[in-house]
């Protein structure tokens, strides 16, 4: 299940039309889904990065790019100034690089500064993409980040969902209210 805005930010990626920095929020954006699986806002960051440096959705091989970057919210100040040193050098695999922060709203204060300093002037091809709290996330850092506001799945998208992936209508209907 995809949300319209969610839509709309891989439409632009897809155009060529990506900002450099995105925030995306949602009811999830701090939850990690069972057995360690990343959120949904997670994956659809997952996603974008994918697209961002592959052309296509599919996540499998981010792990091996050298021009992708993740951290959580309790990324450290050091690990930011270790992704500014590599954001400074040449992207291997092409002209893009991408870093992504899951819970940036949890990054303590000298992390959260080193990262403005590469959100104000990003590297030519660099992408920034993080999850997070809105309220919870300093106003210069919004400021710099496209917002994306995924909101909550309606109960007619729950039960459209649940009948797409082979469940009854009337099922659907009573698990989706």
């Amino acid at each position: 299940m995809i949300n319209e805005n969610a839509k709309k930010l891989k439409n632009a990626i897809r155009a060529g039309r990506a900002m450099h920095g995105y925030l995306v929020t949602s009811a999830d954006c701090d939850e990690t889904a069972p057995e360690g699986e990343p959120s949904s806002t997670a994956e659809l960051l997952r996603q974008c990065a994918a697209l961002l440096l592959f052309g296509s959705e599919k996540t499998e091989m981010l792990e091996f790019s050298p021009d992708f970057y993740e951290l959580n919210g309790g990324a450290k100040v050091e690990q930011m100034r270790t992704i500014r040193q590599e954001l400074s050098k040449k992207a291997f695999g092409g002209n893009n690089r991408v870093v992504v922060i899951t819970d940036a709203h949890m990054m303590n204060d000298s992390a959260v500064n080193a990262m403005l300093k590469m959100l104000e002037e990003p590297p030519e091809g660099t992408f920034f993409l993080l999850t997070g709290i809105e309220q919870r996330i300093l106003p210069t850092i919004r400021s710099r980040c496209q917002i994306v506001r995924l909101g909550t799945a309606s109960a007619a998208e729950i039960g459209a969902e649940l009948i797409r992936l082979g469940a009854a209508k009337s099922e659907a209907q009573r698990f989706a209210a």
